[in-house]
């Protein structure tokens, strides 16, 4: 859960729910990113679920400058569902860099080719304006 700038929460965590109860966002594979948008008095403003066929776990979040919002994890799906980034191994990193209204912007995959896998754990914002991720990275 991350503070946003106009007093709400951004939550996020990961859901193998479809539609229902007042999830609105698609299923896209067998675990997808799930992040819900709320507002200061904790009323759902949106949310969104971001994934290929596979699984998909998002493990960091982070507010950009411009108002939007930066997802990280790993992933294990190929092109599919709304992931457009090619994975380079069996896992690697997935970030989904997202605008105010949840609203995907672009995706990247980093890592190796290897069997093992990456695993992204924490990003943080540059002064330049680009991220640092950080993370297990054991892709050979």
């Amino acid at each position: 859960m991350i503070a946003t700038s106009d007093g709400g929460f951004l939550l996020g965590g990961g859901s193998i729910s479809p539609i229902s109860g007042n999830k609105t966002a698609t299923k896209y594979g067998s675990y997808d990113y799930w992040v819900v948008k709320i507002n200061a008095n904790g009323e759902k403003v949106w949310d969104k679920a971001f994934g290929g066929s596979d699984g998909d776990n998002l493990t960091s979040m982070i507010a950009t400058s411009d108002g939007g919002f930066l997802l990280g994890g790993n992933s294990v799906s190929p092109i599919s569902g709304n992931k457009t980034a090619t994975n380079y191994g069996v896992s690697n990193c997935w970030v989904v860099k997202i605008n105010a209204n949840g609203d995907k912007v672009w995706d990247k995959a980093f890592g190796g080719s290897g069997y093992n896998g990456d695993f992204l754990r924490s990003m943080i914002a540059t002064s330049d304006g680009g991220f640092l991720l950080g993370g297990d990275f054991t892709g050979w």
